[in-house]
């Protein structure tokens, strides 16, 4: 494990600094142990997560079981890792948190144009797997992969030069403790780019129905607006907002699920023409520069 990166954690609770061995971590101003399992930091306890963070891992490590083996851009991630190195100048030397990573596209993305990348996810699963692709890619150094919570990141102030919290703030029954944890973890000027599914009236109504169902089953708490979003981030300056999944790249997907029909870079293309119009889109996407 990168020891620069090591040195960046600390105790989820009481944020106090932490005592490293073989299989075990120890905080040294509370006194808990933390487990290190397959070579990644397990910093929370997962037998005691409320019901509906332990129903979110249930869900996510069934997803985890259908990644590729290996690492492949979809379209839309690509778009993302696009809109979010608009505003970067350069990623070497740069530390990035990659808050609920996910399928871990925009950490390797990140590491391969030079970062020291922090990976977090409550998933063990997609993490394992993610270990997997890093490998692969010959990643090792540059990455540091980290079970633990979004509302409790277990990191020291200010050691983000970028966060990025992509589709997670609407799963978090503690979504407020979140957003200050990455105001939090945050240097001055520093870069997030926050990604949330939009607010039900400003989707098509067409889709109404399918989007409550999705929302339940995959667990989203709360949808957002524009401002609803730079409210929770009153600290924080907006220097790009992004409205994706319209209408039309909504019907093209779905029928693309059942049959393969559409090229999924031309749906791309054609959904970025809309990217300011928040009117039948289906997420937001805000950048924010820390003041």
């Amino acid at each position: 494990m990168n020891k620069k990166l090591l040195s960046l954690l600390a105790c989820p609770t009481c944020k106090g600094k932490l005592f490293f061995k073989s299989k075990e971590i120890l905080c040294q101003n509370c006194g808990t142990g933390y487990p290190i399992k397959n070579g990644i930091p397990v910093l929370v306890d997962l037998d005691s997560l409320p019901e509906h963070l332990a129903g979110q891992i249930r869900y996510f490590e069934a997803e985890a079981e259908q990644y590729t083996k290996t690492y492949r851009r979809a379209p839309w991630e690509q778009a993302y890792v696009d809109r979010l190195s608009s505003h970067i100048r350069s990623y070497k030397g740069k530390t990035v948190i990659d808050d609920a990573c996910g399928s871990g596209y925009i950490t390797v993305e990140s590491a391969m144009r030079g970062a020291s990348v922090i990976a977090c996810d409550l998933n063990m699963k997609g993490l394992m797997h993610l270990q997997k692709i890093i490998k692969a890619a010959g990643l090792e150094k540059n990455i540091l992969l980290v079970c633990c919570s979004s509302e409790q990141l277990p990191l020291k102030p200010k050691v983000a030069d970028i966060v990025v919290a992509n589709a997670i703030l609407e799963h978090l029954p503690r979504e407020a403790e979140a957003v200050k944890e990455i105001s939090r973890i945050a240097k001055k000027g520093a870069v997030a780019m926050i990604t949330v599914p939009l607010a039900y009236h400003l989707l098509h109504p067409l889709f109404y129905l399918v989007n409550y169902i999705h929302d339940r089953r995959i667990g989203h708490l709360r949808r957002y607006t524009k401002e609803t979003l730079v409210a929770r981030f009153f600290d924080w300056k907006a220097l790009g907002i992004y409205y994706t999944g319209h209408t039309r790249k909504v019907l093209k997907t779905l029928i693309n699920i059942i049959r393969p029909t559409f090229d999924e870079k031309q749906i791309e293309l054609e959904d970025n023409e809309y990217i300011t119009r928040k009117l039948f889109a289906s997420n937001i996407s805000i950048v924010f520069q820390k003041k």
